[in-house]
């Protein structure tokens, strides 16, 4: 996910603005992408799980929605069909909504407070009446 992640940025944000690929801008992505990961997990709290949440969302979501539909509009108009162009449209503009929808939910849920612990509701349960 990381590689395409830096790929999409690169070839989205900094390839148009005459940014050249190397090595070292390759390393600097890739570590400000780690670092973007890292940052949130403080911010969480050391929570993996709220981690993982927004890495996915984040992530997750250009890889699988936003960049396929990019990639096929990139194509010559020559190759393309009407109907697939559409579909590309809709299915990065789906992604686009998709990804602010996991993060905000993302959000609400590291900030939501944990439920009880599964043992807890047990206890009257398994309590020994006198």
């Amino acid at each position: 996910v990381m590689l395409s992640a830096r790929n999409s940025f690169y070839n989205l944000i900094l390839k148009p603005r005459g940014w050249r690929e190397s090595n070292r801008l390759r390393i600097m992505l890739a570590t400000a992408l780690v670092f973007f990961c890292l940052g949130l997990a403080l911010v969480a709290g050391g929570n993996l799980g709220v981690v993982l949440t927004y890495n996915g969302s984040v992530f997750g979501t250009p890889v699988c929605y936003i960049a396929p539909g990019i990639m096929y509009l990139q194509l010559p108009r020559s190759s393309q069909k009407p109907v697939w162009r559409w579909a590309a449209a809709i299915t990065a503009t789906c992604g686009i909504v998709f990804g602010i929808f996991g993060v905000y939910q993302a959000t609400v849920q590291s900030l939501a407070p944990p439920p009880p612990h599964p043992a807890v509701a047990l206890v009257p349960v398994l309590a020994v009446p006198r």
